[in-house]
């Protein structure tokens, strides 16, 4: 919901989102070809499943690492906010699209579909808010207190559209996204505190749920008999993920403002963090037979390592290259 929530766009149509766009399709033919050579049975849905998973980017578990260190308006930052967006939205689009049990036609005309009532969702509200001027400050009015009624209004939204997600056969996280992008349009008009009381909804409640369900996901028994297996999925993830990113941003101009390679492997790792899409997959895959579960545990697990170790990773290399320029400036000084 907060990647939603977040997600201006005009980000996406931008040279830097263009070029994080292509980018992550050429990760994704990667990644395939990397399944392909992987994944037994030669089972098109399956090795497209893992994919997927391999080069999606958590932005919802990276925006309170952005916001708590203040990269959200460095160029750092918004090069990782657009990789994410980008690293987020598509691959849910992949799922509903190649992992449906419906043709891939089909699951176009049904995600088209969603789309349209999600619209109107989100329309709904907003017409009535700019038709009835007094709607708003009643809301406004509630939204303290004991009442809270912003905070019930966006729980309401988004059970309404995970649930509409689910009647539609995709997953929810789709649901989700697109209950963020709704708000994202209301906040102003419906409480200009909204953002704020997200965050105290999102990560006091919802994100620390989500990590128990996560861990609820993994078989330990699997993980620790193949540590080793562990550890090659995720330098899979960075070459399928990570990699790509950094030779994009070293070679060729995506606007990004990424000067140093120092820069562009801060990006990659934080562009090769992914938990959420790799639990939607592997739960979509292990629910149609697609994946065994022990090796849906190793890539949850594997996915759950990336959050602990590329974040701390690329932070500790931002930490050096400011001590580095700390020091040239020291040196230079008579």
């Amino acid at each position: 919901m907060l990647a939603g929530f977040e997600l201006d766009p005009l980000v996406l149509k931008s040279r830097q989102g263009a070029s994080a766009v292509r980018t992550w399709i050429a990760c994704l033919i990667i990644g395939y070809a990397i399944a392909s050579f992987i994944v037994p049975g030669d089972v098109f849905t399956a090795e497209v499943a893992v994919a997927i998973a391999i080069t999606s980017t958590a932005l919802g578990t990276l925006l309170p690492i952005m916001k708590s260190t203040g990269m959200l308006g460095t160029p750092m930052g918004q090069a990782v906010f657009v990789h994410g967006a980008v690293g987020e939205l598509l691959p849910i689009i992949a799922m509903a699209l190649l992992l449906s049990s419906h043709s891939i036609g089909s699951a176009a005309i049904v995600l088209v579909l969603f789309v349209i009532l999600a619209a109107v969702v989100g329309r709904v509200p907003q017409h009535l808010l700019s038709k009835i001027p007094w709607l708003g400050g009643m809301l406004a009015a509630g939204s303290g207190g004991t009442s809270q009624m912003i905070v019930r209004a966006v729980v309401l939204l988004l059970m309404s559209l995970m649930a509409l997600a689910a009647a539609f056969e995709l997953d929810v996280v789709l649901g989700a996204f697109a209950a963020g992008a709704i708000l994202r349009r209301l906040g102003p008009d419906a409480d200009p505190h909204l953002e704020e009381k997200l965050d105290t909804l999102a990560y006091g409640l919802l994100v620390p749920i989500f990590f128990v369900s996560s861990g609820l996901n993994i078989d330990l028994e699997a993980v620790s008999s193949a540590p080793w297996t562990l550890l090659a999925v995720l330098l899979l993830i960075v070459g399928a993920r990570g990699l790509p990113i950094f030779l994009v941003e070293r070679f060729t101009s995506t606007g990004s403002g990424l000067t140093t390679n120092r820069e562009r492997v801060q990006l990659s790792l934080y562009g090769a963090t992914g938990l959420p899409i790799i639990v939607a997959v592997t739960s979509v895959a292990v629910s149609t037979d697609l994946m065994p579960s022990g090796v849906a545990s190793i890539l949850v697990a594997s996915g759950a390592a990336s959050v602990l170790i590329f974040p701390l990773a690329a932070r500790l290399l931002g930490r050096k290259d400011a001590q580095d320029e700390s020091s040239e400036t020291t040196t230079a000084r008579p």
